[in-house]
Protein backbone atom coordinates (compact mmCIF):
# COMPACT_ATOMS: atom_id res chain seq x y z
CA UNK A 1 0.00 0.00 0.00
CA UNK A 2 1.44 3.50 -0.85
CA UNK A 3 1.32 6.06 1.60
CA UNK A 4 -0.39 9.16 0.54
CA UNK A 5 0.97 11.30 3.35
CA UNK A 6 2.31 14.52 1.86
CA UNK A 7 4.36 14.55 4.72
CA UNK A 8 6.15 12.14 4.51
CA UNK A 9 9.53 11.84 1.61
CA UNK A 10 8.15 9.34 -0.54
CA UNK A 11 4.22 10.04 -0.02
CA UNK A 12 1.88 10.36 -3.21
CA UNK A 13 -0.64 12.92 -2.82
CA UNK A 14 -4.01 11.65 -5.24
CA UNK A 15 -4.42 13.74 -8.25
CA UNK A 16 -7.19 16.27 -6.83
CA UNK A 17 -4.11 17.53 -4.11
CA UNK A 18 -1.19 17.36 -6.42
CA UNK A 19 -2.79 19.55 -9.16
CA UNK A 20 -3.71 22.86 -7.01
CA UNK A 21 -0.72 22.41 -5.25
CA UNK A 22 1.59 22.10 -8.89
CA UNK A 23 0.01 25.09 -9.69
CA UNK A 24 0.88 26.98 -6.75
CA UNK A 25 4.38 25.90 -7.19
CA UNK A 26 4.16 27.40 -10.76
CA UNK A 27 2.67 30.56 -9.99
CA UNK A 28 5.28 31.15 -7.27
CA UNK A 29 8.82 30.08 -9.43
CA UNK A 30 6.82 32.84 -11.87
CA UNK A 31 6.12 35.56 -9.51
CA UNK A 32 9.78 35.25 -7.85
CA UNK A 33 11.28 35.97 -11.13
CA UNK A 34 8.65 39.12 -11.87
CA UNK A 35 9.23 40.74 -8.12
CA UNK A 36 13.19 41.08 -9.23
CA UNK A 37 12.46 42.57 -12.26
CA UNK A 38 9.71 45.42 -10.47
CA UNK A 39 12.57 45.47 -7.97
CA UNK A 40 15.44 46.77 -9.85
CA UNK A 41 13.29 49.00 -12.27
CA UNK A 42 11.61 50.88 -9.36
CA UNK A 43 15.18 51.46 -7.75
CA UNK A 44 16.28 52.26 -11.61
CA UNK A 45 13.63 54.62 -12.01
CA UNK A 46 13.54 56.35 -8.75
CA UNK A 47 17.52 56.78 -9.30
CA UNK A 48 16.72 58.63 -12.71
CA UNK A 49 14.01 60.93 -10.95
CA UNK A 50 16.04 62.62 -8.10
CA UNK A 51 18.72 63.81 -11.08
CA UNK A 52 18.57 67.39 -11.95
CA UNK A 53 17.28 68.03 -15.30
CA UNK A 54 19.92 69.77 -16.45
CA UNK A 55 22.70 67.32 -15.79
CA UNK A 56 23.04 65.72 -19.27
CA UNK A 57 23.26 69.42 -20.91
Amino acid sequence: MKNRSPYDLDGVLVLKEAIPLGMQHILAMFVSNLALILIVGGVIAASFSILPTNSFS
